[in-house]
């Protein structure tokens, strides 16, 4: 039965409310803890917040293995409370875990812990081969609101190979791959439906698949792979861009923090792509161009390379897209 309705991150639209039963909380829960051992003792830093599903996991967790949630002080810095608290395990988006690389101690601090465990999108490969050369113990994860959190997570002490996908579905046989390339999940944890405006809304097939607006694959060992999401993508020219491709080109370049890329409406060719990146040191958008033409065709060059706007919305599990279209609107 309904135990909890949870909206959606919103990032590339309007919230949904996500109705999850009991049951999917706890299948969620208990098959995490197989994954990335929690028990008694152990202190969970709860940095995420409580109105997204990743802050809400946590808590669940915890709660399933009898492990301690530790609530920061949010007007302390992150590395402060990770070793006043002593956490064993944290939860964090790749900005987050990034800046706390940028301090010795905040590496050293981070290489002793139980678990880092990231999500809430894609990871540039510079953080991960950074953090794996520094010891941290790192999981990639892939999930949603739908899902209770995470449905698919890296074991520990995972490789470089296995650590730039998504890991594998933390129950088996629950990711699969439609003729069009959309990911879609079943099983224990996934949700009962959505509820809109007060009415209850199934939307789960009746051999009881759910298929996302992510886009991605299955490789041979049963890795997920995220590519992008159906809805960011764009066509200009006539030519199909999932700005998520550009992203991950600007991101493997040496000082890139993060990047996003949105359409801008083009008389000639319809759209095109407008890229807002946050770099280490002053931007240098000739630098990245150049970059960026090595690896892709002429059509999915930016138009424009911006800096990140300093009146970004911020504290999001995932960039607001719906901030960066308007903006460029």
């Amino acid at each position: 039965s309904p135990s909890l309705a949870v909206f959606t991150s919103g990032s590339s639209g309007s919230p949904k409310a996500v109705v999850l039963s009991m049951a999917n909380i706890i299948a969620s829960a208990s098959a995490m803890n197989q994954v990335i051992p929690l028990a008694s003792g152990d202190r969970w830093l709860l940095s995420l917040p409580l109105y997204h599903v990743g802050g809400l996991s946590i808590l669940f967790r915890c709660f399933h293995a009898g492990a301690a949630v530790i609530i920061p002080d949010e007007n302390q810095p992150l590395l402060d409370t990770l070793n006043s608290t002593e956490c064993t395990h944290v939860s964090l988006v790749a900005t987050q875990l990034y800046r706390l690389m940028q301090d010795n101690e905040g590496i050293a601090f981070l290489a002793k812990m139980k678990a880092v465990m990231l999500g809430g999108g894609a990871v540039p490969e510079s953080i991960i081969r950074q953090a794996l050369d520094a010891g941290i113990p790192l999981h990639t994860s892939y999930g949603m609101t739908e899902t209770a959190a995470a449905i698919s997570c890296t074991s520990a002490n995972a490789e470089l190979d296995d650590l730039l996908t998504s890991g594998t579905p933390i129950h088996p046989d629950t990711v699969g791959i439609t003729e069009d390339g959309r990911i879609r999940v079943q099983g224990p944890a996934l949700f009962q439906g959505y509820l809109v405006q007060g009415k209850f809304e199934p939307v789960i097939t009746k051999d009881g698949w759910f298929t996302t607006s992510d886009l991605g694959f299955l490789d041979n060992a049963g890795r997920v792979h995220i590519t992008g999401r159906a809805d960011n993508m764009m066509i200009s020219g006539g030519e199909n861009i999932q700005p998520e491709e550009i992203e991950a080109a600007l991101c493997a370049q040496p000082g890139v923090i993060r990047a996003v890329v949105v359409p801008e409406p083009d008389t000639e060719f319809g759209q095109r792509p407008i890229a807002f990146v946050d770099t280490e040191d002053t931007l240098n958008p000739h630098t990245l161009e150049t970059a960026l033409r090595k690896r892709l065709p002429g059509f999915k060059i930016p138009k424009r390379i911006e800096p990140w706007p300093p009146n970004a919305p911020q504290g999001g599990i995932k960039a607001n897209r719906s901030w960066f279209k308007a903006l460029v609107n």
